[in-house]
This record gives structure tokens, C-alpha cells and sequence, in this order.
């Protein structure tokens, strides 16, 4: 999870206004990826299910 962290926490320098991060996880990481997505200001946050329907990769759209 803390690489995940990282990912997300530099998303302002990393995306333009309007870009996309999309990270694949473990389903129990989800909740987690979509509050620390939220906390960097992406107003657009969903996760996709997998083909078994778990929770497996999250995205967010860069403010």
C-alpha cells in the first residue's frame, strides 16, 4: 500500500487537469485508494470489479 500511497500523493505534479490515474490493487485496498484519491481533490473516483467481481483497480481524475 505505501507504493500506492506514493502514487497518488504525487498526482498534482505528475497528471494535467483532467488526467487519469488508474492503479491496480488488492480488493481490500480499494476504500483506502478512493479516500486518498478524494484527499489529493479528485472529484471523479470509481472502481472497476475483475472478472470474480472484486474491487481490483481504482481511478481518478486529477483536478
Amino acid at each position: 500500500m505505501s507504493a500506492l500511497r506514493r502514487l497518488v500523493s504525487e498526482l498534482p505534479s505528475r497528471l494535467v487537469s483532467g488526467g487519469w490515474l488508474m492503479l491496480e490493487h488488492a480488493p481490500w485496498q480499494a476504500t483506502e485508494l478512493r479516500c486518498a484519491l478524494r484527499a489529493q481533490g479528485c472529484l471523479k473516483t470509481t472502481t472497476l470489479r475483475d472478472l470474480a467481481d472484486h474491487e481490483r483497480v481504482t481511478l481518478g481524475c486529477a483536478p
